[in-house]
């Protein structure tokens, strides 16, 4: 008998010590006074989300799996996303009508999502990069994560290992000359001058570098961004001069990073 009240009174003893161990962790856990628990008042205002979240649609949806980005109404509509947005996720859904709640699934939370193809994907787990019309590429400037199954051309679904979108701009864009818009869609712009040309560049994102090329010299071209700091235009003489730029964002926009060339580096003023 005082061997079973003994083991009685050390379970007991052990129950205690566990109830008191729990007690002290809830009280650190929601505190141990009103305080505490004015000071973390659960704001019903605010929610949070997990893969996936609802917003309206700015325009139809005219096929699953496109890249959608934040809309009119940051926070509460989409728009289709293209090469130079950072898009919020896909749409699995299809639907003419605008102002309709639509899911949302968000890229980069540990899971595979459908994406459409812009072009034929032959190798398997390179990265991909946000296209126009909501599609994905091989070359861009908005990362979104590698494809797990080949597309064999434009307008195929691919599975793709998502990640949050960021910028990372890779591949080059060849422009002809009298094309006069460098593109800011890729990582380099090789460059034509077909005679004194007055080239043109819109704004990028923050943080997206790009590397412009005279590859042939028919002529002087002179580069003059859209929002730019520390210079005005940058002139493009010889072939081979090249322009290092930066955009840093809306305010300041492009800035010079490095320039270089075989008898001079281009002029700027």
């Amino acid at each position: 008998m005082k061997h079973n009240r003994s083991k009685r009174h050390h379970i007991t003893g052990v129950l205690a010590a566990l109830c008191g161990a729990l007690a002290i962790s809830c009280q650190n856990l929601f505190g141990g006074s009103s305080n505490y628990i004015a000071a973390n008042t659960y704001d019903a205002a605010v929610d949070i989300h997990c893969e996936s979240l609802n917003r309206t649609n700015d325009a139809a949806v005219s096929a699953r799996h496109l890249l959608w980005k934040d809309g009119a109404t940051a926070g509460t509509t989409v728009a289709l996303s293209g090469a130079t947005n950072l898009p919020l996720g896909t749409i699995d859904n299809i639907e003419s009508s605008t102002g309709l709640t639509q899911k949302v699934i968000l890229l980069g939370k540990e899971k595979t999502v459908k994406m459409v193809a812009s072009e034929a994907m032959a190798t398997i787990g390179v990265k991909v990069y946000a296209a126009a019309s909501g599609k994905i590429a091989l070359t861009g400037v908005v990362l979104v994560g590698r494809i797990l199954t080949a597309a064999g051309a434009d307008g195929d679904v691919v599975e793709v290992e998502s990640c949050f979108p960021r910028v990372e701009p890779n591949g080059v864009n060849t422009v002809a000359g009298a094309t006069l818009a460098i593109p800011v869609t890729k990582r380099r712009v090789s460059k034509t001058t077909g005679g004194a040309e007055a080239l043109t560049l819109a704004n990028g994102l923050p943080g997206q570098r790009l590397s412009i090329e005279l590859a042939v010299d028919g002529g002087d071209g002179t580069l003059t961004p859209t929002t730019k700091s520390g210079f005005t235009a940058i002139v493009f003489a010889d072939a081979l001069d090249i322009a290092e730029l930066e955009y840093v964002d809306d305010t300041v926009g492009w800035i010079i990073v490095g320039l270089s060339g075989t008898a001079a580096p281009p002029a700027f003023s």
